[in-house]
């Protein structure tokens, strides 16, 4: 499992181009100067390394095949657990921040309407305005600006 750089296919899984796949397999090879040298020849070459780092260095570590596989595994089932965090945390703070922006623009709104009927709405259609869909939300945007990398494999994180 590694993710691509490449303009193609950027972001996605295992999905690299001959020039990343062949870097990747000197790197985990021990053959680290030649698969840097190989990628430096593309302007999207740093990014496959900063995208696949703790993965490359972690593959490279691995004795056998069976080391790999369980590597692989540790690592996806902490990203699937850290992203649903973190998608988690961006859906309240868009949603608190849309409540906010309703209750601004009703504000301004019922300044200016003075006693003409334009009233403040029911709580049924305000809850129908504040509902976040998936779809309002591009996941790769907040997973890039959550601070957090693919690799980012620290649980320095002070949560408990």
């Amino acid at each position: 499992f590694l993710v691509a750089a490449n303009p193609v296919n950027y972001g996605r899984p295992s999905r690299l181009s001959c020039a990343e796949a062949l870097a990747a397999g000197l790197y985990i090879c021990g053959f680290q100067d030649p698969a840097m040298d190989l990628l430096e020849r593309f302007r999207w070459g740093p990014g496959f390394w900063t995208l696949n780092s703790e993965l490359l260095q972690g593959y490279s570590k691995c004795r056998d095949g069976k080391e790999v596989i369980a590597f692989q595994q540790k690592f996806l089932e902490e990203y699937s657990s850290r992203r649903e965090q973190v998608i988690a945390e961006h859906k309240q703070k868009a949603l608190e921040k849309r409540r906010q922006e309703h209750s601004t623009q009703r504000a301004g709104q019922s300044s200016g309407a003075s006693e003409g009927g334009a009233g403040e709405g029911s709580s049924d259609e305000r809850s129908e305005e504040d509902e976040l869909r998936d779809e309002d939300i591009n996941y790769n945007h907040v997973l890039r600006n959550s601070g957090r990398k693919w690799g980012a494999g620290n649980d320095d994180d002070d949560d408990d």
